[in-house]
């Protein structure tokens, strides 16, 4: 029965781009946290499909902010068919089955060497072999479709504020670490800028 419904909402015309699945990386096995202190030594992540309405497999890379001073030193998986590598691209199948709700996909092990510029971040982004514009996930009829990315920002304290990405999707993920590249400015008057709308 569980089957025939994860097909029923798969195959229904008016689903919206909101359900789609999410895929990110957090601090803990439910994911619930997406934040982490950057204490140098051991530090232990996942990657989580996050609410699935139904899943059979992810497909994605690891991505890092510039100045994350973290190493990843191995990974592992509950599932057995995995292939490839996290930090170049990596896909995971969930051994044939559609599974529904939070799954876990890996277990990453990272060495923390301290010092990464505050809100840096850790999360999921595009395969090198996708179609889509960031992570996948392979549906119940095993055809890899777009997920939502979400990350983990690592500071040095627990009381830092990181901005999550600016677009409407802000209010439904709440482990969007901002990433865009910051735009540059100049300086202007007030008159060169009332000039712009006219």
């Amino acid at each position: 029965m569980r089957y025939l419904l994860c097909l029923v909402c798969l195959l229904t015309p008016s689903m919206s781009f909101a359900q789609l699945n999410t895929l990110g990386v957090y601090t803990d096995e439910r994911a619930v946290t997406c934040l982490t202190h950057d204490t140098p030594g051991p530090h232990t992540l996942y990657v989580m499909v996050r609410i699935s309405n139904g899943a059979t497999g992810a497909r994605f890379r690891l991505e890092y902010s510039s100045g994350f001073t973290g190493t990843l030193l191995s990974s592992s998986s509950p599932w057995s068919n995995v292939t490839g590598d996290p930090s170049t691209g990596v896909t995971v199948m969930f051994d044939t089955a559609c599974q529904v709700g939070d799954i876990a996909v890996m277990t990453l092990n990272f060495m923390f060497a301290g010092g990464s510029p505050d809100c840096s971040w850790i999360r999921t982004a595009k395969h090198p072999l996708s179609a889509a514009g960031g992570p996948e996930i392979s549906n119940c009829l095993f055809q890899f479709v777009p997920a939502y990315w979400e990350g983990t920002h690592v500071t040095s304290g627990f009381s830092t504020d990181c901005p999550n990405d600016i677009n409407y999707e802000e209010h439904t993920h709440f482990c969007r670490p901002y990433w865009e590249p910051t735009i540059a400015t100049q300086a202007s008057t007030w008159g060169a800028v009332k000039a712009l709308y006219r």
